[in-house]
């Protein structure tokens, strides 16, 4: 069975066509890299899996649900933008739990989360310092973190793929089977899907 499956998936803006047509299919553990050019709907693409953009028509699954009126908060899916949004005035490790933190998850639980997700991201020695203090790879890897706590059934990046070396991308695709990636150097937006013991 596929853990993601689109199928004929259609998004248009009025009489604007973004996407047409569009067929998917991932299985657990893989991960997916969209290469395109600037506008061609690959952001678009992600934000209608997360269920923050509505599908025209066709149809997204995931594993063996039909989610296209599934509200985002249901989908169990984590998405990191480009645009990654730290707060500076907090340390790394107060970044990464702060969604925890808001949700009541337990402080022991939180720690084991941080310590699990810091030695996946390699940036164990960075969890005391703050996002100024960090290059801009680093503070995409803490912006990963926030998203890998939650420990999602798919993870969406619209960065970098998602970091900027295939190693350091296929760290980020834990529990992953198999691993293919599209030039890491170019631009595009990656998608793992990650299997539940």
């Amino acid at each position: 069975m596929s853990a993601l499956m689109i199928r004929d998936l259609h998004k248009s803006y009025g009489g604007l066509e973004i996407l047409a047509g569009i067929n998917l299919e991932a299985r657990t553990g893989e991960f997916v890299a969209l290469v395109g050019p600037s506008g061609c709907g690959k952001s678009t693409l992600l934000a209608m899996i997360a269920g923050l953009e509505t599908v025209t028509s066709g149809e997204i699954w995931i594993g063996d649900r039909l989610v296209n009126s599934v509200q985002p908060k249901d989908r169990d899916i984590a998405m990191v933008f480009q645009s990654y949004a730290l707060y500076p005035t907090m340390t790394v490790r107060q970044n990464i739990t702060f969604g925890m933190e808001s949700r009541g998850v337990p402080k022991a639980e939180q720690a084991e989360a941080v310590k699990r997700v810091a030695a996946l991201l390699q940036i164990e020695q960075l969890l005391n310092r703050k996002p100024g203090q960090l290059s801009g790879g680093q503070r995409q890897r803490v912006a990963m973190g926030r998203a890998l706590v939650r420990d999602p059934n798919c993870f969406c990046s619209t960065s970098r793929c998602p970091i900027s070396t295939p190693s350091c991308a296929s760290t980020c695709a834990p529990k992953s089977r198999s691993f293919t990636i599209a030039s890491a150097r170019r631009r595009c937006t990656s998608l793992t899907i990650r299997s539940r013991r």
